[in-house]
């Protein structure tokens, strides 16, 4: 149960008095809104993650297995997640794709026992355990993510990555498990949109997404999560901030143009850049920043040039105008939720381009206006919410 269904119902509590009948009903409800009060605390004052522990490590030897440590978590229902012992974990290797280890909250039936005119015996305990488990999908219940492998295919085994950061096929990847906290000021999805006809066959600015989403995770009371990349053949969901990054020309296709125009609809912010990684010549970018902002006239949107006073310039960071790109002074422009920005703000979320590594000062106030991007886009998506439900 959310949130917000849970602040939907009222808080019911026994009223003790002298002769009242404590029988079973009367025991249960008195014990469920103790519940009730916890889980409301847990989810209103906590995020969902790993609280304490539950570390994952390959299994040494090598093999399909994995090692998880004990620890404390919290899901996104208020459960309380505990695992006393370390538990050894295999995946099945035999397909190709992303395994996601979660852990999920279950109760179980302890100590059963018979009962006076009762046909069945009763548990006299509710044990309050969990279940490990691989999915090749995140699951729509309840859950927390202890770490997931890009598995490459059969005969394969696990290991550890010996990069954090990098982790390569049949490694245990952790950089997207939350780790639980006071409760997000707000939520930050933040995805990447592949370009078919790029000319390196690389979706751009996936680094440097990852990138922002740790800093919005390490420096704000924000929680940012990294969505991967985002299809615009199909609806978008659980993104805040869309990336949309190249230097080719491309065309906004019917389905495209519906689901961007649903996604604005409800807050969402698109953020197309020039990426002038690996480019040759100082107009690389110029087919891709005509196709952009000819996507943006399509979408009803004009864009100009951002003023000082623009919410993108103080959503947490001051800034009283654009921070310099990559190649100086960048042309920022924005309207309704469509930003443009030929700065390629998103190498350098990453460090700068592999060929030319940024300054420390470039670096900072790059992500410092990246920062202001995801969170102005989680802002704009609460208020047209509240204006939705309103309406």
């Amino acid at each position: 149960m959310s949130l917000d269904d849970m602040i939907k119902k009222p808080l019911r509590r026994l009223n003790p008095y002298r002769g009242l009948i404590v029988d079973v009903s009367t025991w249960s409800d008195a014990h469920d809104y103790h519940r009730a009060q916890h889980r409301l605390h847990t989810v209103s004052m906590h995020s969902p993650g790993v609280v304490l522990g539950l570390d994952v490590v390959a299994w040494n030897p090598p093999d399909n297995s994995v090692v998880i440590y004990s620890g404390v978590a919290l899901d996104s229902e208020g459960h309380t997640i505990i695992v006393g012992e370390p538990q050894r974990f295999y995946l099945q290797m035999a397909e190709q794709g992303t395994a996601y280890i979660v852990i999920r909250y279950r109760e179980v039936a302890d100590e059963m026992a018979d009962t006076p005119g009762e046909g069945e015996p009763q548990a006299r305990y509710i044990l309050e355990g969990y279940t490990l488990e691989e999915r090749r999908e995140l699951p729509d219940e309840a859950y927390v993510e202890l770490a997931r492998v890009e598995i490459s295919g059969a005969g394969t085994t696990i290991s550890d990555p010996q990069s954090y950061r990098h982790p390569q096929a049949d490694q245990i990847d952790l950089r997207h498990r939350m780790i639980s906290g006071p409760h997000a000021l707000g939520e930050v999805g933040i995805g990447v949109v592949p370009l078919e006809n790029a000319d390196d066959g690389q979706t751009r600015h996936l680094a440097g997404a990852q990138g922002l989403v740790r800093a919005i995770n390490s420096t704000t009371g924000y929680q940012a999560a990294f969505k991967g990349p985002i299809s615009l053949n199909e609806e978008i969901r659980d993104c805040h901030m869309l990336l949309l990054a190249g230097r080719e020309e491309f065309t906004l296709t019917e389905a495209w143009q519906e689901v961007l125009q649903t996604f604005l609809a409800r807050g969402g912010v698109l953020v197309g850049e020039i990426c002038g990684a690996g480019a040759k010549g100082a107009k690389a970018g110029a087919p891709f920043s005509d196709s952009y902002k000819a996507m943006a006239e399509r979408l009803d949107r004009t864009l100009s040039p951002l003023s000082r006073g623009h919410d993108l310039f103080d959503a947490y960071h001051l800034f009283a105008e654009a921070p310099e790109g990559i190649n100086g002074t960048p042309e920022l422009l924005e309207n309704d939720g469509i930003v443009f920005s030929d700065g390629d703000y998103g190498c350098l979320w990453d460090g700068g381009r592999p060929d030319a590594p940024a300054s420390r000062a470039s670096i900072r106030a790059a992500v410092e206006f990246g920062i202001n991007l995801g969170i102005y886009s989680s802002q704009r998506i609460q208020q047209h919410s509240v204006l939705m439900y309103e309406h």
